[in-house]
């Protein structure tokens, strides 16, 4: 879905019955769906909503270094902007740790060091922590 440009279209508007895409060599082709307008992309859009100010959760991100799919600058741009509206948030960025690293720590580009789960358990004690706030 990412590498063809697929993601945003199929997270908003799910995928399209077999009828209603294109086909070709035969094949059912799900690379060409059309991107939803930009309204309909904001009201999804986490980072939309804390510019507007709409949105207001403490967050804490964990996002590898050595994403092939989402380039880490994305989520320090997102950690600046929860900043800049005084929202509690906090990030990690363990080396060597690719996509869903926490899914898949075998994988070429998953958690060989086991640097991401320490993250990952630092997420959980600062959220952790948050609630206990609350209480």
């Amino acid at each position: 879905m990412n590498w063809n440009a697929q993601s945003i279209p199929v997270l908003i508007g799910g995928l399209p019955p077999k009828s209603r895409v294109p086909e070709g060599d035969g094949i059912t082709d799900f690379k060409n769906l059309a991107m939803p307008p930009a309204e309909q992309i904001r009201t999804c859009s986490p980072y939309w909503h804390i510019l507007q100010g709409t949105y207001r959760t403490p967050t804490f991100m964990v996002h590898g270094n050595d994403d092939d799919w989402l380039p880490w600058q994305m989520t320090e741009k997102t950690i600046g902007a929860l900043r800049a509206r005084g929202i509690p948030c906090g990030m990690l960025i363990p080396e060597r740790c690719g996509h869903a690293f926490d899914l898949f720590p075998r994988a070429p580009r998953g958690d060989p060091l086991g640097v991401g789960w320490a993250a990952i358990e630092k997420a959980y004690d600062w959220a952790c922590e948050r609630l206990q706030m609350e209480n």
